[in-house]
């Protein structure tokens, strides 16, 4: 269960922590980056010696439309995502946790850094960012250049993640090849079908 939380720790705000937890280990939200959450939340899991589940429905969140800062189109401040990510994996390393959550935290990278950015540079960019694509490719190359053997990105992601994530390491032009031939078939399909596809919260652009 720990390993599974590490993996995917859910929002920070769907939470209540004890004070003791984060200060007694250290542990702190970066100041003036978006996608602060991304960064510590592996980490409070890491170190949470119990947790609970309420079942109760206690708080409800709207969802708005595309007002957010984390929802806008051609927005520098999402890159915060790659800050936040190095960051969360730095603090496993300097603290000697990838030697109990090394598989674990890859991954919570893999899926932050990588794949997420790679849809968000295509699909929420115009025209698509494509120094950032070759950025976070050079960066896995450099860093990461066995991702891919990762257990649980060859279990958890799908087929297309994987067939864009392949392209980009290859070449982000030809990332972006796929994906405007992907979205245009899918635009060919009925239109309850295709909101579902080319919907922001859909399999198709990575969230």
């Amino acid at each position: 269960k720990k390993r599974t939380v590490v993996t995917n720790p859910g929002r920070t705000w769907t939470k209540l922590y004890l004070r003791s937890l984060l200060v007694d280990n250290s542990i702190y939200f970066p100041e003036h980056l978006l996608y602060e959450d991304n960064e510590i939340m592996p980490l409070i899991m890491a170190y949470a010696k119990k947790l609970a589940k309420v079942e109760d429905y206690l708080y409800y969140y709207f969802v708005g439309t595309g007002g957010s800062t984390t929802e806008k189109r051609n927005d520098q401040n999402q890159f915060d995502r790659l800050v936040t990510s190095i960051n969360m994996y730095n603090h496993f390393r300097d603290r000697g946790l990838l030697q109990d959550f090394g598989p674990e935290i890859e991954y919570r990278f893999i899926k932050l850094y990588y794949v997420i950015t790679i849809s968000l540079c295509l699909n929420r960019f115009d025209p698509p960012a494509m120094d950032r694509l070759f950025e976070i490719r050079s960066y896995m190359k450099q860093n990461h250049p066995d991702y891919r053997r990762n257990q649980y990105f060859r279990q958890k992601e799908n087929y297309y993640t994987k067939v864009i994530t392949s392209a980009n390491d290859v070449n982000p032009i030809l990332s972006r090849a796929i994906n405007n031939s992907t979205r245009a078939m899918i635009r060919l399909l009925p239109n309850k079908m295709k909101n579902k596809l080319l919907s922001p919260r859909s399999a198709l652009l990575g969230n």
